[in-house]
């Protein structure tokens, strides 16, 4: 399976570093327990606020 066919989605900056470390895209998500900030130090490629969101995105 191609790697473009997983995404990690998660709330935390540890979630988007392992999505880096394995060469995927990362959704972070602002209604968890980490902050917006943290989501966009670590560079998430996306950054959603609610649920609906992660669904428009995924289409």
């Amino acid at each position: 399976m191609d790697n473009n066919q997983f995404m990690m989605i998660g709330d935390r900056k540890y979630d988007i570093v392992g999505a880096h470390e394995n060469q995927i895209d990362s959704i972070g998500v602002s209604y968890g327990y980490g902050s917006l900030e943290e989501l966009t130090d670590a560079q998430a490629t996306y950054i959603v606020n609610s649920v609906n969101e992660i669904k428009e995105l995924l289409g």
